[in-house]
């Protein structure tokens, strides 16, 4: 019977180590290499017998050892978080199975003993299959470090509850009770993390928002410049003989000063000058990302009265391989922002 027994015990830590590798790498991605196979699967395997059967003594240390092992790699956050799922599945199961264990009282049934276990992997293995990859999401995700404490918490608070089942070893009233805890808690630790993201995705899309029609109010501006600058340009058109004409005569009749006084009067009626500097040359730029920039720090620097010279002579169609598009349109934000910013300060001195 002991030999029995001791085989059941010794399967079930092959299963278990087994499952833990299994989700780890399942939900982690992390490469199954054969280094990472026979250093993690010889510390899983290895750690329970070392630590005489103390199933969460064992995890906590390979939690330790998880996060030190990846401790230079640029997966260090997806294997620190999958080695807490993995430390969480392992001790719910434990959980479940203690309670179906007194609830059959299989204590003294070796095959029970065995095949319940089993039945409870292998169901937890069927939901990680489902749920990997959400989870390997969220590990990837920006909020990555809050889904990590979630996690921490949750391993620590089921860890709790394995340890008091282990030394109560039935069921009371209390232990019932700490089962509906720590499920509620995994349900609130969940519905807390998937409640932040819907909030992130919903500022994030008033964000966008608000930036697609400041956008769109800038090439309106834009638009409305265009339209102005063309019928300008059209009534410069119609009426320039006319101009000229009279200029002519002027300058046949040798009055420099007429002459030079219809031009500056001309000048100032039908030619604002800084209005045709506001956008020059900015059709030359094609790629847009770079061009609403331009014409928003320009608009603004327009609207604050702030002397400026913009000049792109040639098209830019597009931007080299080797420059990222964002960092560019930060920097060059950043730059006209604190150019603007110094400008006010020197205009708002000399007034």
């Amino acid at each position: 019977m002991e030999i029995k027994m001791l085989l059941v015990y010794v399967l079930l830590m092959l299963t278990s180590g087994i499952t833990d590798l299994w989700i780890f790498f399942r939900i982690s991605q992390v490469a199954a290499s054969k280094k990472n196979i026979l250093s993690l699967g010889a510390v899983v395997l290895l750690l329970p017998i070392l630590c005489g059967g103390v199933v969460e003594l064992a995890t906590f240390l390979e939690i330790l050892f998880f996060i030190f092992y990846f401790r230079k790699s640029k997966k260090k956050d997806v294997a620190t978080g999958s080695i807490l799922i993995v430390g969480v599945a392992d001790s719910i199961i434990d959980i479940i199975t203690s309670i179906l264990g007194e609830l059959l009282s299989i204590e003294d049934e070796i095959y029970l003993n065995l095949l319940v276990p089993i039945v409870v992997i292998s169901l937890t293995v069927f939901i990680i299959e489902i749920f990997y990859k959400h989870l390997h999401a969220y590990l990837i995700s920006e909020n990555r470090n809050v889904f990590i404490g979630l996690l921490f918490y949750l391993y620590v608070s089921t860890t709790l509850t394995t340890i008091f089942y282990r030394q109560t070893k039935k069921i009371t009233s209390l232990s019932i009770f700490f089962t509906i805890f720590v499920l509620i808690q995994v349900v609130f630790a969940i519905a807390t993390y998937g409640e932040l993201i819907n909030i992130q995705k919903h500022l994030l899309k008033k964000s966008q928002q608000d930036k697609l029609i400041k956008e769109q109010k800038q090439l309106q501006e834009y638009t409305r410049y265009l339209e102005e600058s063309e019928d300008e340009l059209r009534a410069f058109r119609h009426d320039y003989r006319n101009m000229f004409n009279s200029l002519k005569i002027s300058a046949q009749e040798g009055d420099t000063k007429e002459l030079i006084q219809k031009l500056d009067e001309y000048t100032k009626t039908n030619l604002n000058a800084k209005a045709f500097e506001k956008y020059r040359d900015v059709n030359h730029i094609k790629v847009k990302s770079l061009k609403s920039i331009i014409i928003a720090k320009l608009t603004e620097m327009y609207g604050s009265k702030i002397p400026y010279n913009f000049e792109c002579r040639d098209d830019i169609t597009k931007i080299p391989n080797n420059i990222n598009e964002l960092d560019l349109v930060r920097i060059i934000g950043i730059s006209c922002d604190n150019a603007i910013e110094e400008s006010k300060a020197l205009l708002n001195q000399r007034s």
